[in-house]
């Protein structure tokens, strides 16, 4: 199949014709008069890919010219067309890109003259007053600071200017957003134009921190009152509940990254961040009247619940963790966090605001194991993570009222929450060995007492087995594996369970291969030989699971042993069957086999049938069982292989020609459906595989004769055993024929005629017929 490849569009740049009338009447020298002969062919085009050419080739001239005069007048003309270009395009056109790139191979002589005709250029847009254009604007000031030098010495010289913009789209915003309700389309592009914003003035403050810091040297300048608006800004899209979550959470970060950045960091930012926390006004003591009236809607009593969320969230991401050990302040404000974080959880409603608050939950986890790995923490830090301690407690409370939450978001961040806290608690008690820890056995105990329709166990479980390892929870009940294979026969109950045992028998494994010595009859002992006993005796569906769950896990985890589950199931022939619908051992035998080759774990080898495993005689006594799904089962360990040219053996012919005049009058529906499928994949087998012989065969020089005559026996067999089938098919279609064989027959017949070619022309297997 050809794939047409797809078509890149990229907008075009178009400039006004009395720019370019300006460039012609300027003077300059010849490597400027050739910058401005391409940059005016380029404004002609109309094609967006045939101006990226020209501007590569822009970039070209800037990187060959090693020394120049930066006054001459044409090469400013050429700098404010580049300028003018590059805040006209939004970043995403890949014309911009290409612009970013031919700026950055300005020659260091003139960067200094770059810088200011991109400052001019950005300074002019700045000063517009269409609110249409504010999206632009603010993509072209996150565009300067993403990887262009120059475009963040233009940031950094109009500092205050870009701040002031920022803070006059924030008000537009929230302007339009109060008249925008009942249209969705423009209140989703406002959000969006919001959220671009909010991140802008993020990035503008974080690229700029020594202009930041110092903007509290003067309190009466430009900047301070710049930044001051931002935090007002920033207030009201925390506590007006018109705007989306994501701009909340955003607005949430910025105002602690803004507090840091101008309080510096320590204790101070971490004080006054709890205070915006929780709300309180005696919290804000130690900031300075500034910042206390910036952010006075923050502390108000009438706020929103969800404010302590986002400002947590913000805490989380804008404050570091890391590094040195944390003062007293900032340790408070570290166990502050999951205070707040759950009391608000008590209130959540609304399905996002859940998932934030299980999201932040685990960001706090994460942060707080940062700070405990990272040393100097005091005492009473590791005491309160330390699993017995209360706060542990109620997020254990917290991780048991969601690990069934019907969001999978929750699910999967209550599961990550509870992963953390056992690091939390193994970091901060230094406990040598797990297997002693009080907190973990009693943990391990109130899990195991737990009923098993509760899914939230098995991955909490799960989570406690990478601590204690497998041993600990056999020791305390050994019969685990067992009753996890009972819950197989529940379809909803099935994949949870089948996790949790291969979490279990891979670590038991690695325990006892670690330990040294004959080991693996003990494991065999404790998974193998109860998944056999299920597999036995249970019903239809339980085994049906264990086949699709358990089986391929246990053989892709030790392939070996396959030989023991064979001569186990071998051995129990001779006892008494199960119960009526079980498959009994020989069944079992069966599933274990189709499974196996399924994965690649039997395949023939030597000459041998699979190896030898299994007597042939046995096979053929499974292919007429009384059980259906033996039948299949035994069908599909012969037609089934993991690849489709894999040569079909005179012993799997054989056994073909034994299961099928017994089995075309089967009256269920759905057996003779599974059947039919199975049998295509033979013939399948048999055309690729004939396929490669005879391309073999050409390739085979005349002086090897022993391998042309194997592989002309093997399609002389193909042959035969077409005949036999297709006869076969035949006499099955006499008078009087049940309807079960006649539908079977015919519908066999016709895969025989669409899988293979009856033409008059040439057959692969007949011309290798000597």
């Amino acid at each position: 199949m050809v794939v047409k490849k797809k078509e890149v569009k990229v907008e075009p740049v178009f400039l006004d014709s009395g720019r370019l009338e300006t460039l012609n009447a300027l003077e300059g020298g010849p490597w400027a008069q050739q910058l401005a002969g391409v940059l005016q062919e380029c404004a002609r085009l109309t094609d967006g890919v045939q101006q990226i050419q020209l501007i590569k080739k822009v970039g070209v001239l800037f990187q060959q010219q090693g020394d120049g005069d930066a006054r001459s007048p044409l090469l400013h003309g050429c700098l404010d067309v580049l300028g003018a270009m590059f805040f006209s395009l939004h970043s995403k056109n890949p014309l911009k890109r290409t612009l970013v790139s031919a700026l950055s191979a300005v020659p260091g002589w003139l960067q200094e003259e770059a810088v200011g005709c991109l400052s001019r250029c950005l300074s002019e847009r700045l000063t517009a007053h269409a609110p249409v254009l504010y999206p632009l604007l603010t993509d072209n000031i996150s565009s300067c600071l993403d990887g262009s030098s120059l475009g963040e010495r233009c940031i950094h010289s109009l500092l205050t200017e870009v701040l002031q913009f920022i803070q006059t789209a924030l008000c537009e915003y929230h302007r339009q957003n109060s008249v925008l309700a009942g249209s969705p389309v423009a209140q989703a592009q406002l959000m969006q134009a919001s959220l671009a914003a909010v991140k802008a003035s993020m990035l503008v403050v974080q690229r700029a921190p020594e202009q930041v810091a110092s903007a509290l040297r003067t309190p009466l300048g430009p900047l301070l009152d710049a930044l001051r608006g931002l935090l007002c800004c920033y207030t009201r899209l925390l506590t007006e509940g018109d705007f989306v979550q994501v701009v909340q959470s955003a607005a949430g970060m910025a105002v602690v990254l803004l507090t840091r950045s101008m309080l510096g960091a320590g204790d101070r930012v971490a004080s006054v961040v709890a205070g915006l926390l929780v709300g309180s006004e005696d919290g804000m003591s130690g900031a300075p009247q500034w910042l206390s009236e910036s952010c006075r809607g923050l502390y108000g009593g009438a706020r929103p619940p969800a404010v302590s969320l986002f400002l947590s969230h913000g805490a989380l991401a804008m404050m570091s963790w890391q590094g040195k050990g944390p003062g007293p302040a900032t340790e408070s404000l570290l166990l502050l966090v999951p205070t707040v974080l759950l009391g608000l959880d008590c209130s959540v409603r609304e399905s996002s605001t859940a998932i934030s608050v299980a999201r932040v939950l685990t960001l706090w986890s994460g942060a707080a194991l940062d700070a405990l790995q990272g040393g100097g923490c005091s005492t009473g830090l590791r005491h309160a993570l330390t699993g017995g301690a209360e706060l542990p407690g109620r997020l254990l409370e917290h991780i048991y009222a969601h690990w069934e939450h019907p969001l999978d978001g929750v699910r999967h961040q209550t599961k990550a929450l509870f992963r953390n806290l056992l690091k939390l608690h193994q970091t901060a008690s230094h406990c040598p060995d797990p297997g002693a820890d009080p907190f973990l056995a009693s943990l391990m105990h109130s899990l195991l007492a737990l009923e098993w329709h509760s899914k939230g166990k098995y991955s909490a479980l799960s989570c406690l087995v990478e601590y204690l390892g497998a041993r600990s929870l056999l020791e305390r009940d050994p019969g685990l594996p067992a009753q996890l294979l009972s819950l197989m026969g529940d379809q909803s109950l099935a994949p949870y369970a089948s996790d949790l045992l291969e979490t279990l028998f891979v670590s038991h494994r690695a325990q006892l291969a670690a330990c040294g010595g004959a080991w693996a009859e003990t494991w065999h002992r404790t998974w193998v030989t109860p998944l056999l006993a299920a597999l036995c005796e249970g019903q239809l569906d339980q085994t049906t699971y264990i086949l699709d769950y358990c089986l391929p896990r246990v053989l892709k985890c030790s392939p070996d042993s396959l030989s023991h589950m064979v001569r186990a199931l071998l051995d129990s022939q001779n006892r008494a069957p199960g119960s009526p619908g079980c498959r009994g051992a020989l069944g079992a035998l069966m599933t274990c086999l189709r499974a196996a080759r399924a994965q690649g774990v039997l395949s023939h080898s030597s000459g041998e049938l699979w190896g030898g495993l299994v007597p042939l005689a046995l096979l053929s006594r499974a292919l007429v069982h009384k059980h259906d799904q033996v039948r299949l089962d035994a069908l599909g360990l012969v037609c089934e292989s993991s690849r489709s040219t894999e040569t079909l053996s005179a012993q799997e012919m054989d056994l073909i020609r034994h299961f099928l005049p017994v089995s075309l009058n089967n009256q269920s529906a759905g057996v003779r459906q599974q059947t039919i499928s199975l049998l295509k994949k033979l013939l399948c087998r048999v055309r690729d595989s004939t396929q490669l012989l005879q391309k073999r065969l050409e390739q085979l020089r005349p002086e090897e004769p022993d391998q042309q005559g194997a592989i002309r026996s093997t399609l002389r067999s193909y042959q035969e055993f077409l005949h036999w089938l297709c006869e076969s098919l035949f006499q099955a279609l006499f008078p009087g024929a049940s309807f079960p064989s006649c539908l079977t027959a015919l519908t066999l017949l016709g895969l025989i005629a669409d899988t293979f070619s009856f033409s008059t022309g040439t057959v692969p297997w007949r011309d290798a017929a000597p």
